[in-house]
């Protein structure tokens, strides 16, 4: 039976995963998900649903093709936790965690493949890997690659993190910026700097040392370069190069002084930390 080419998007928040993803996902021979493993928690729409239909996936208002989230999917089995294990209950299925992911990703990968494509990914954050133990050897023993999306402007992407949480307002289409300014307190700002800086050299070290064959990607050059942006993403996952359509996902702070009120304390802090060059 053709196989098909796995990868996944390993990233933190605020790198500009969403539109990326979105992008990659109108290339024809891929199927690229947001976050399969995200907790049902954090996806409104899809809490939703199962608030109102259960795990009857066929009564979704989803008319797009779509593929559940893992604790979704997972809902339709019965299971008990004895210690630090899940063990499901239903006929033929796994009796842990691990075996779950192993078959839903056999699933998600195998549904792929019937639609003709020749490439499946989605994304991940590092809280994502703990539906279970030895996440990052499944996915290498599922034959998956690793793309490791960094923005390496830190400095912009923290203030990223703070507005949004602020604005309660992560990803949109289209958006319409407000005329509304934050403070930002200076030493949550340089912790946050300092937590990120040391997560991504954690997070890099993790998928070396897990073997996994990694392409190494930056916003950007997302930015500056899509064509060789892409060039780098398809021959690693080994489609034809093919530019998708730009994404409609908008880049939610055009200008960190039109929205940070204390800007002018901000540039002395990022100044006498030497990183003035990325607030530029």
């Amino acid at each position: 039976m053709q196989d098909i080419s796995k990868f996944f998007i390993y990233t933190r928040g605020r790198t500009g995963s969403t539109a990326v993803i979105d992008e990659i996902n109108k290339h024809p021979d891929i199927t690229c998900w947001q976050e399969l493993f995200i907790a049902l928690s954090s996806d409104a729409m899809m809490e939703s649903f199962y608030q109102r239909h259960g795990v009857r996936f066929s009564d979704y208002e989803i008319k797009m093709h779509w593929r559940p989230t893992f604790e979704l999917w997972s809902r339709q089995f019965r299971k008990v936790h004895m210690l630090n294990s899940v063990f499901y209950l239903e006929n033929r299925m796994p009796r842990t965690s691990a075996g779950m992911v192993r078959r839903y990703l056999e699933e998600t990968s195998q549904i792929e493949l019937e639609m003709r494509k020749k490439a499946v990914g989605f994304k991940l954050l590092q809280n994502q890997a703990d539906v279970a133990r030895g996440f990052f050897r499944i996915l290498k023993e599922s034959g998956y690659k690793a793309i490791y999306l960094e923005r390496v402007n830190v400095v912009k992407r923290v203030i990223s993190g703070i507005i949004a949480n602020r604005r309660k307002t992560y990803n949109a289409k289209n958006y319409q910026s407000s005329d509304d300014v934050y403070t930002i307190d200076m030493a949550e700002f340089k912790s946050l700097v300092d937590i990120e800086i040391n997560a991504v050299n954690m997070e890099k070290r993790m998928l070396e040392k897990n073997g996994f064959e990694i392409l190494y990607v930056t916003y950007e050059e997302f930015l500056e370069d899509r064509k060789g942006f892409y060039t780098q993403i398809f021959d690693f996952i080994g489609v034809d190069n093919v530019l998708p359509d730009e994404t409609e996902f908008s880049i939610m702070i055009p200008s960190v002084s039109d929205v940070v009120e204390n800007y002018e304390e901000l540039k002395e802090c990022v100044k006498a930390m030497g990183y003035e060059r990325m607030l530029a």
